[in-house]
């Protein structure tokens, strides 16, 4: 019985150890795909190992937008004489990532990666992918050609450590000196013979000094104060974002405190990810689709509202006819009816007096003649007198004979008419008037020019002939001769 106990309670005991392990092997993390190894993250880091920190950062950065990259090398062929500040802020209008503006500074450094496209992309998914391993790499590699004796500060770069990890700042913050150097040499002898690292010529103008063996120094470029933005965070093992204020850097979320760089998949443009972990890790955007255009609106026919007891006629009933209205015919002799006036009330007509034999009929006025005149009262026409049968038209009143515009009207003086007989000499001129004595006489007042009756014509002014009035001045002048020669 207790052998049957003891076996019993071992089998329980190896069964449950086995389940156990089990689940410890189901919960152990699975491997990705396929991540670069160590000689593969050799061999792309060490062209680029030895660059200041701040340029390597953002060249780490801008690897992870390939299309970008050849966009903005492009752009930097088609401006061969900008570089530097001048050139980052001529494109600050580019739709690319910062990272990618800011190379625009280091036409060098970006036609390399154009022309290494390929080694661009795996670079910036090893970074996305590795980023701790990365960075490890990067300390490797610069430990080595360190101890080789290739690693050093000068007047234009400082070299310190930080621990364990060694720091490569730019003297100046505002000039920029991009090494170049021979991976085959600076680093020793290469220790992966089946993985060769990656090699380009050197750059025209780059010049070897004497104390370097496998490093070239060409001139500075100069740039704006806080010109980068990304700076390595050695002991977290991640690039950090450090400045905000850049004129060609404008994040989503304002902050003041260092925050880590992240990857903005809308900047990829559409280049897939060659692993699947990096495809899951960063899924492409959505484009943004059509909002749905709205249906139309249907209208729906609105139902009567019938009072209770209504009933709705026949559709084929006919329309009920109406009686016609009869207008009763005037009988014979008997005047028509006429209609009343709009105000109610029947007018009789106005009938008009027929004219009787051999009169005429009456004229109507003229719109002229029914006018008043413009003043309240009528003034009645001034009718001139006709002149009387023979008078002389000298008799006439004319105009300036018309009273002066002083008080007293004066009378005209009348002269006297020649009697029978009596030569012109005894006529009164004006010199002979008698000088005024008190108060002035009135002179009579012509007699009035008559205008002739109704059917009498005008009779015109008589006038002497010239003949004879130059007779009768003749004459005169001979008797004021005689008249002379008698009173001598």
């Amino acid at each position: 019985m207790l052998r049957k106990i003891k076996s019993w309670l071992t089998g329980l005991l190896l069964a449950t150890c086995a389940l156990s392990a089990a689940q410890g092997q189901s919960e152990q993390p699975v491997a990705p795909e396929h991540f670069y190894t160590q000689q593969e993250l050799d061999q792309m880091l060490a062209p680029i190992a030895l660059y200041p920190d701040p340029l390597l950062s953002q060249i780490l950065m801008a690897s992870t937008y390939p299309l970008e990259v050849v966009k903005a090398a492009r752009w930097s062929r088609a401006h061969p004489q900008l570089q530097g500040d001048e050139a980052v802020r001529a494109a600050v209008n580019e739709d690319w990532d910062p990272s990618v503006k800011s190379l625009v500074a280091f036409p060098r450094v970006l036609a390399m990666m154009d022309e290494r496209i390929d080694w661009t992309e795996q670079l910036g998914e090893a970074f996305l992918a590795q980023e701790p391993h990365v960075m490890d790499t990067i300390q490797s590699l610069r430990e080595r050609a360190y101890a080789a004796g290739n690693l050093s500060s000068n007047a234009d770069t400082l070299i310190a450590r930080e621990g364990s990890q060694l720091v490569i700042q730019p003297a100046n913050p505002v000039v920029m000196y991009v090494p170049y150097y021979d991976p085959w040499v600076v680093y020793g002898t290469w220790w992966w013979p089946a993985y060769p690292p990656v090699y380009w010529a050197p750059w025209p103008g780059y010049v070897r000094p004497g104390i370097s063996v496998g490093i070239y120094w060409g001139s500075g470029i100069t740039l704006s104060t806080g010109f980068f933005f990304g700076a390595f965070d050695w002991h977290r093992h991640q690039v950090d974002v450090v400045y905000v204020n850049n004129y060609y850097y404008r994040p989503r979320v304002s902050h003041s405190a260092p925050l880590r760089w992240r990857h903005e998949t809308e900047h990829r443009r559409g280049v897939p990810y060659r692993h699947e972990e990096l495809r899951r890790r960063y899924p492409e955007p959505v484009p943004h689709a059509a909002p749905p255009r709205p249906e139309p609106r249907r209208y729906e026919p609105q139902q009567r509202r019938v009072q209770p007891g209504y009933v709705e006629p026949r559709r084929d009933a006919p329309p009920p006819q109406r009686a016609p209205q009869q207008t009763p015919t005037p009988r014979q002799g008997q005047p028509q009816q006429q209609r009343p006036a709009p105000g109610g009330e029947q007018r009789a007509p106005q009938q008009r007096p027929m004219p009787e034999q051999g009169q005429t009929p009456p004229q109507r006025a003229t719109p002229q003649q029914q006018r008043p005149a413009p003043s309240s009262v009528q003034r009645p026409p001034q009718q001139r007198p006709a002149p009387q049968q023979g008078q002389t038209p000298q008799q006439r009143v004319t105009p300036q004979q018309r009273p002066a515009p002083s008080s007293v009207q004066r009378p005209p003086q009348q002269r006297p008419a020649p009697q029978q007989g009596q030569t012109p000499q005894q006529r009164v001129t004006p010199q002979q008037r008698p000088a005024p004595q008190g108060t002035r006489q009135q002179p009579p007042v012509r007699a009035e020019r008559q205008q002739p009756a109704a059917g009498q014509q005008r009779q015109a002014p008589q006038r002497e002939a010239p003949q004879r009035e130059a007779e009768r001045r003749g004459g005169g002048a001979q008797d004021a001769g005689r008249g002379d020669r008698g009173d001598r």
